[in-house]
């Protein structure tokens, strides 16, 4: 096929949002639009390629495999090296046996698989993780290990025909995409069912274009405009709370297809993508792509929270090597005259025998490769801390999967006092009822404790949170706590209206009841453990250490307070009580045992729930329950 410029332009407007999003500016908060984006140039370039070698009798299924490899696998390997060195000096033995295992995954294209296993609402940040970027790869790998062989098999049909049965693809994947974007968010994200759409619409492109006649200009000026602005539009607009991929992910992809189809050499939008600079950054975009993560994650893991002003220098540094690996290592290996086939396929598969390997290696024996000190490794264990017990999981904490239907008996039969929120009050919970002895808890993953709250991740909190109000009206308990990790939810600008509505709601049912409304807990990245150790804090020092969180978590508590105020309701910051000046207290003390304050990066641990709930009590000072 011929070479269009404006292609490797587009490219460029796909990966600078990826990067400017995982880099955490705001004002790109939809900045992964641009692997949609992605999906469709793949899937229009390669069934070009495809889709003309059938109809000249000239196609190969090992030929294609061959460019597959070509293509992909130089690039990915020298990121994949370059990274373990990195791991062992910089990772924590937990850190590496989860990167050892990715690298594994990575070089059987299935790590979309692994990271939607490891993904959850306790899962340890995403953005450590070096090779989490490859999910996208092994989506497209995994899409056209099957696809040449559906061509192949429909071969006879005519144009109309194909590209008829490649519409109905379509539509069944976003039908998919579009249910299960509601009822297991992480599998639609990561898995190629939901997301084998976006590949066949550029598909469709490459199979019907050619028939086409060439449109209006002005009509292809407008057209591919359009397009370029629904990119923008999506990037700009949506956020990581919007169902992805779902029938919004139209915008973006039918942005892509338009500039696709209408985006000339000669019209407006065909200018700008051909425009020197945004031609050569969309060349590179693969390796900047491949560079960008494990960049960002080092640094993140070795510094915390990176400045601004230092992503702008990790962003320069990924397209600096991308050219570098663009010109010596892409480049070369495409050439048949460098490398021939067997060189080809022989290397690659001793690569990544080679990596799979030290991977497996890596998840067994990280103990081994990265030793620690006692007191280092009784600190990681909180890594592994069983919350079971304290948080009653599955019972009187549901998880993700759980219906209001599976509270037991238990968590609402007796006391006077009750607890209603996500994950973060099922952590409070334990020091509240060892120092009550009674306590109705109702608490579930991820579902903040608000009236008519909507998740689409988390499709039952909105009955959990009606059955909260149902138990209220029948036990009337004279003081309900409401706590929630609440700068983990996108409230877009309404906390005032949730607060507002679920306050009148429980007073409706309770008049007589006592609302506390509890601010956010500490947090520290990629999680408290992890900070001790890196900053050499052991837990008998009871140390304040610096919040990676506070800032954000401490206007939150701002903007709770006005609201509790404007409602009559109480409310405690736990900032106010644990933390001064930017550090919170990083260990507690419980009898003689020593305990880290969370056991991850912001879940109270046993002894930090006691300390926390007798703070909060002494602070509500009410005459029924302990000084």
């Amino acid at each position: 096929m011929r070479y269009r410029p404006e292609i490797d332009g587009l490219r460029a407007i796909a990966v600078v949002p990826v990067l400017l999003f995982h880099a955490g500016f705001t004002a790109f908060k939809g900045g992964f639009v641009g692997v949609d984006v992605f999906f469709v140039i793949s899937g229009y370039l390669i069934t070009s390629i495809i889709y003309s070698d059938i109809k000249s009798n000239s196609f190969s299924i090992v030929q294609f495999y061959e460019r597959r490899v070509r293509r992909i696998l130089p690039a990915l390997f020298l990121v994949s090296l370059i990274c373990i060195p990195i791991a062992l000096l910089s990772m924590l033995p937990d850190e590496f046996k989860a990167f050892s295992k990715s690298l594994a995954a990575v070089q059987i294209f299935s790590s979309n698989i692994l990271f939607w296993q490891e993904s959850g609402y306790f899962e340890s940040g995403a953005e450590l993780k070096p090779l989490l970027h490859t999910w996208s790869i092994a989506v497209e790998e995994q899409f056209y290990l099957f696809f040449p062989l559906f061509l192949l098999l429909f071969r006879k049909l005519n144009t109309r025909g194909l590209t008829g049965l490649l519409l109905g693809v379509t539509l069944l994947s976003l039908g998919l995409a579009e249910y299960t974007s509601g009822h297991d968010s992480s599998a639609n994200f990561y898995l190629l069912p939901s997301r084998a759409w976006e590949l066949s619409i550029g598909a469709i492109l490459a199979i019907s274009l050619p028939l086409h006649k060439e449109a209006n200009p002005s009509f292809s000026a407008w057209a591919s405009l359009l397009g370029l602005a629904m990119i923008i539009y999506s990037v700009f607009t949506m956020n990581k709370n919007v169902p992805f991929p779902s029938i919004l992910t139209l915008i973006p992809v039918s942005g892509a297809a338009l500039i696709i189809a209408y985006g000339k050499p000669t019209n407006f939008t065909g200018k700008i993508l051909c425009w020197k600079p945004i031609c050569g950054l969309g060349l590179i975009s693969y390796s900047t792509y491949l560079w960008h993560q494990p960049l960002f994650a080092f640094a993140r893991l070795r510094e915390g929270v990176i400045s601004p002003e230092k992503y702008f220098i990790l962003i320069f540094i990924s397209v600096t090597l991308a050219y570098f690996s663009w010109r010596f290592v892409e480049l070369p290996f495409r050439n048949r005259k460098n490398f021939n086939r067997k060189k080809i396929f022989s290397g690659a598969a001793i690569l990544s025998v080679a990596m799979i390997t030290f991977g497996i290696a890596g998840y067994f024996h990280s103990d081994d490769l990265i030793i620690l000190n006692d007191e280092h490794s009784r600190i990681l264990s909180y890594l592994h801390y069983d919350r079971s017990e304290p948080y009653r999981e599955g019972s009187c904490f549901l998880r993700e999967e759980q219906s209001f239907g599976e509270f037991e008996q238990q968590c609402f039969s007796s006391g006077d006092t009750m607890i209603w929120g996500d994950s973060h009050a099922a952590a409070l919970s334990y020091g509240l009822k060892n120092r009550l002895g009674e306590l109705t808890q109702i608490t579930a993953s991820a579902c903040p404790p608000f009236k008519d709250y909507i998740k689409s991740s988390r499709p039952h909190c909105s009955d959990i949170n009606d059955f909260a109000l149902e138990i209220i009206d029948v036990l009337q308990p004279g003081l309900i706590f409401l706590h929630a990790n609440w700068i983990a939810y996108d409230f877009q600008g309404d906390l005032e209206k949730f607060i507002s509505a679920t306050v009148q709601s429980v007073l409706q049912a309770s008049p007589k009841s006592r609302i506390v409304l509890v601010g956010g807990v500490p947090q520290w990245e990629p999680s408290l453990p992890v900070q001790l150790i890196k900053n050499g804090i052991k837990l008998q020092d009871m140390s304040f250490l610096r919040s990676e969180g506070y800032s954000k978590i401490l206007r939150q508590d701002m903007t709770l307070k006005a609201v509790a105020k404007a409602n009559h309701i109480d409310f405690i910051s736990i900032l106010d009580l644990f933390c001064k000046d930017g550090e919170c207290l990083s260990s507690v003390r419980d009898h003689k045992d020593y305990e880290p304050f969370a056991w991850d990066s912001c879940h109270l641990t046993k002894s930090a729930s006691l300390q926390v709930s007798e703070k909060i009590l002494q602070k509500l000072k009410p005459p029924r329950y302990p000084q």
